[in-house]
């Protein structure tokens, strides 16, 4: 056991990870609510020997945090003006340019409890052609986990589009599907809660549902 891993042990801490030691992924943190999760999420990493960048606000990087930050990975991300090139590009240029990096990315955007998540990741992951591994931080129980691996494979529309008369939330992740919204799929899953996906266009329909016929996609 390292040092990293000696640390999380005195204070009560438990780290699963089994997913794949990817050479390229994003590391998708959620939910984030509190500045702790950064360390506890950096000592995790470390605790099974492996590296992580991050991103950061650049009101961040100042003399001389600064430049620690930049030396255990913090990318500086900052408020975008407008010509300025986006994020999203500078983050794949990166990816492409590595033989290896993997970066923590909380896609809430912010400590405050919410149910919608920022997508420039999945839009990252898509282009760089990474994997997504999923992560999160219980303090709860004080187990930090990366467990699954989701992978973009772009919308699936349009006539060539599979309908599922019903689909598990584990079969959702093993397939890489991301029609649905990510954060409802995983609040639901988490709380043992079925979604049902159905047109809200057809007249009729919100009623056949709550009548019980099978109409849609039941997630479960």
């Amino acid at each position: 056991m390292n040092l990293a891993g000696r640390i999380l042990k005195l204070f009560g801490w438990t780290v699963r990870v089994s997913v794949p030691d990817y050479p390229k992924c994003i590391i998708c943190v959620a939910p984030h609510t509190s500045n702790w999760d950064f360390i506890i999420g950096k000592l995790a990493y470390a605790s099974v020997r492996r590296k992580a960048g991050f991103l950061m606000k650049d009101t961040w990087f100042f003399w001389p945090l600064g430049c620690f930050f930049r030396s255990i990975g913090g990318i500086p991300v900052p408020r975008r003006k407008r010509g300025e090139r986006p994020l999203t590009d500078i983050i794949v240029e990166r990816f492409e340019a590595a033989d290896r990096l993997a970066i923590a990315i909380t896609p809430e955007g912010t400590r405050s409890r919410t149910c919608e998540w920022h997508t420039g990741f999945l839009r990252i992951a898509e282009r760089a052609q990474v994997p997504i591994v999923l992560a999160a931080i219980d303090f709860h129980t004080k187990i930090a986990k990366i467990e699954r691996t989701f992978e973009p494979v772009g919308e699936a529309t349009g006539p060539e589009a599979t309908k599922f008369d019903s689909i598990s939330y584990d079969e959702i992740y093993n397939r890489g599907l991301k029609i649905m919204d990510l954060t409802a799929t995983t609040l639901c899953r988490e709380n043992g809660m079925k979604i049902v996906v159905f047109d809200m266009d057809t007249p009729g329909n919100l009623a056949r549902v709550i009548a019980g016929e099978p109409i849609g996609t039941v997630v479960y």
